[in-house]
């Protein structure tokens, strides 16, 4: 497998320390044996705030931070709703997604769901919105 690149943009994802910077780019999965263009797609190649795709799919270790924050100025709750917001918007973008360790993985809804209902446990505009619209989504 192959990845064939048009366009591409960077965009911040705050994540473990801070500022950090993920890369996505358009463009198309090759077949490596055949030169076949299998499909047109978005990679996101984002460094250490996808460290694999089991990552993907589960609570990480932000969630039991107990006070080391490494280079970050934030309060723990801050940094960790900040990763989460980074990790749904690249899961929002992209087709495939480069992690940090392992192979690329191609982006399940399965991942962005259970992003998606841990930040609206999590924070105070998930709560709300749980509150107020409790009959229209569920958390």
């Amino acid at each position: 497998m192959l990845f064939t690149f048009f366009q591409f943009c960077v965009i911040g994802t705050p994540g473990q320390r801070g500022p950090q910077v993920s890369l996505i780019v358009n463009g198309r999965l090759v077949e490596l044996k055949t030169g076949e263009c299998r499909e047109s797609c978005r990679i996101a190649v984002t460094g250490n705030l996808f460290m694999d795709v089991q990552d993907a799919s589960r609570v990480s270790f932000l969630d039991t931070l107990e006070g080391n924050y490494g280079e970050s100025n934030c309060d723990k709750e801050n940094l960790i709703n900040g990763w989460r917001q980074s990790r749904m918007s690249i899961l929002e973008r992209a087709d495939w997604v480069v992690p940090a360790y392992g192979p690329p993985f191609k982006v399940s809804l399965t991942f962005w769901l259970n992003s998606y209902s841990k930040y609206l446990r999590n924070s105070n505009i998930g709560m709300a919105l749980a509150s107020n619209y409790s009959h229209h989504i569920s958390v």
